[in-house]
């Protein structure tokens, strides 16, 4: 039998991902963004929740040994954010793969860029890019980690392409059209609105929620958010029961 050449072996492989029949994929999809020890190696305590950041720098960086999955090369995203007003930074790797299911990807359309998946990409034009990032810690003395990534208001960058953003409301809304709920939530509790509040508008039946559309979701989110700032809310209000 004649070796497949790198170049077919390549192309089997995203064909694999796009039709859903490459197993390591979908495990690779499931990991956050590791963050790596800055300089002092100290442990920072970064309460979980939702932050601002800015990139302010993206390398490449190779790995001695490949990770559980057999990746060496990584990009390192520099963020830095303020947490109760102290300045705080950091430089969570990602794998440096590119296509519509890539978490590079996903920071990009997060940065508010229109990245092509089919042609190479620039890890530059991420650079003094605000993006929202949904941190968490494992348990406590672990190093946090970035779990979501998403929109926010932004000026856009000189020569970038950069798609629209109605307002600073993370981008809850997936690429396949469905509401990603730990990006609500956190949205939810960083605007001061809880549970019972949605309930509420929702004629007390929270479980109405997740039969909502994802355009109605990110509406109503909208709407309570307008209540805390003293926004008047629209006549018809679809979501009282």
């Amino acid at each position: 039998m004649t070796p497949w050449t790198d170049e077919a072996m390549a192309l089997s492989y995203r064909l694999a991902i796009r039709l859903g029949q490459y197993e390591g994929s979908r495990e690779e999809e499931k990991q956050m963004s590791v963050v790596e020890p800055g300089a002092g190696g100290e442990v920072p305590i970064i309460p979980n929740d939702l932050y601002t950041a800015t990139i302010t720098k993206v390398i490449d960086v190779v790995l001695e040994e490949a990770d559980r999955f057999g990746n060496q090369e990584k990009v390192e995203i520099h963020l830095a954010f303020d947490v109760d007003g102290e300045s705080m930074t950091l430089e969570p790797r990602v794998n440096r793969k590119w296509g519509e299911k890539a978490t590079l990807y996903a920071i990009a359309e997060a940065a508010g860029l229109s990245p092509d998946p089919w042609a190479a990409f620039d890890t530059d034009a991420l650079v003094k890019r605000k993006v929202n990032v949904l941190i968490e810690t494992p348990e406590e003395g672990k190093w946090p980690r970035v779990k979501a990534w998403s929109k926010t208001r932004q000026t856009p960058a000189k020569g970038a392409q950069v798609a629209p953003v109605a307002s600073d409301t993370p981008s809850m809304i997936t690429a396949l059209g469905v509401i990603d709920w730990t990006v609500f939530w956190a949205a939810c509790k960083k605007a001061h609105i809880d549970q019972p509040e949605v309930a509420d508008a929702l004629g007390g039946d929270l479980t109405k929620l997740p039969e909502m559309e994802a355009t109605k979701v990110v509406e109503l989110f909208e709407i309570l958010k307008g209540r805390h700032e003293g926004v008047a809310e629209p006549e018809d209000v679809p979501f009282s029961v």
